[in-house]
Parts: structure tokens; sequence; C-alpha cells
């Protein structure tokens, strides 16, 4: 029987679901995770934590009764918007990733807003310029911590970390990427004038891909628990039997 696998991460927890083809819902899982405070208005959560517990979602419902001889076709995923990841050339998480309820870059919005920038930015980006997102919070890493800036070699957004850890490819969609201040929703694309004004290699951003597009392809590569790695996956994610 086909099926399709949908992974939501959401700000306190992780839900999975397998739908068959006419959309029944034949199994659901969810894990929850911390939201970390390490000072007052400061709002972060760990990556792999959220991996974690993505992945035991999906161990569990694979290895469901109600799933019982499904074969996966493919896997949605959705997420928070707005959170800030930057990993290393290896793909490792420099720091924490700092969601979207996070309010320490206040101060950098007001200065970009008494700069006159908020309305160049909105007439490309369609957004107001706020805390917890994505460019200012990149902003905020590079004037209090520029070595994690000197070693970032890719920033993306939350649900495409998930993404990363399935499939090893770096990518993000329109939807996620006109939340970060830096994507031009005329153009479909990361606005030049903006990344300037930031001063941001494109480089560090993630590929686009439309929402609908084929986002990679489940690899082997998943965590351990307990020393054990995850079962029951096989390489084009199809139940064994």
């Amino acid at each position: 029987m086909k099926c399709y696998l949908g992974i939501d991460l959401g700000t306190s927890t992780v839900k999975a679901i397998v739908v068959d083809e006419s959309g029944a819902v034949l199994a659901i899982r969810e894990r929850g995770y911390p939201i970390h405070h390490p000072r007052p208005g400061l709002a972060e959560q760990v990556p792999d934590e959220w991996w974690e517990a993505t992945a035991e979602c999906l161990r569990d419902l694979i290895a469901a009764r109600e799933v019982k001889g499904c074969s996966i076709e493919a896997i949605g995923l959705s997420g928070q918007m707005h959170g800030l990841v930057m990993l290393d050339k290896s793909g490792a998480p420099l720091r924490n990733a700092i969601i979207w309820t996070d309010t320490r870059t206040a101060e950098i919005c007001a200065e970009w807003s008494r700069s006159g920038s908020a309305e160049a930015f909105h007439s490309i980006t369609g957004l107001p310029l706020a805390s917890g997102f994505f460019a200012p919070s990149l902003e905020w890493v590079r004037r209090e911590e520029p070595d994690i800036c000197r070693r970032t070699a890719v920033a993306i957004l939350p649900k495409d970390y998930i993404r990363f850890k399935l499939t090893g490819k770096i990518a993000t969609d329109p939807s996620d990427a006109s939340g970060t201040c830096l994507f031009d929703i005329g153009r479909r694309d990361w606005a030049p004038s903006v990344l300037k004004t930031f001063r941001l290699d494109e480089k560090i951003l993630p590929e686009l891909a439309e929402t609908l597009s084929p986002a990679g392809t489940v690899t082997l590569n998943l965590p351990r628990f307990d020393g054990h790695r995850v079962k029951h996956l096989d390489r084009t994610w199809r139940r064994k039997r």
C-alpha cells in the first residue's frame, strides 16, 4: 500500500504522520523538546534535539502496527519559521538555533528602521523588521559572535535542518525564504540589494527550490539512540519485508 509521511517541526514539539493515498490518517507520533532561555528575552533551541525527536517519531511510526505493509512514497516537511541555524563546513551546528520568539534583536530592528531601511526592506520582502526574524538574528551573531560568523558555511531555517539530516541536501523553499527579510517576493529569489545592505554573501544561504519540487533523497545517515542506529528503513524509505 502506498503511503505518505509528513513531518511538522513545531516550536515545542515535532509531529509526524502517515496517511494513505486517500488522505486517511494511519498513525501519528510526536515528541517534545525544550526552549532554552540563556538570558531574559533570548529563546534558543538545540538543532540536534529537533533531529533526535524527529528520528524517534519516525522510528516509532515505521514500526507501528497501523502502517504495516506501507510503502512510504514521499515525505513532506513543514515547521516553525524565521529561526536561524548556522552550520560549519561539515554540517555541524555552530551554536544553538535562535528561534522566532527571541527578542534580542529589537534594537537592531529599531536601528535599521531609523536609518530608513525598513521601508526598502518592506517594498522588496513584504515584511516588517521584527525581532526573531532570520536576517536580524544573523546580524546579531555577526556583531556579538564574529567567530561564529567566520566559521559559518551556510545559514538555514529550522525545518531545513531536518531536510539536511534526512537527505544531506541544503535547500529551502519560497515559503520559508519569504520570512527571512532577505527574499524578493516579486522575483521569488534572494534579494541582491538587501544582501548588499546586510553585507551578506549569497553563498551562505541555502539553494531555493519550489515548495512542491523534490527536495532530496533519504539517506542512511541516521543518528544513533542508546548505541543503536535507527532501524526499519532502507535507502528508498520503504518498509523492509
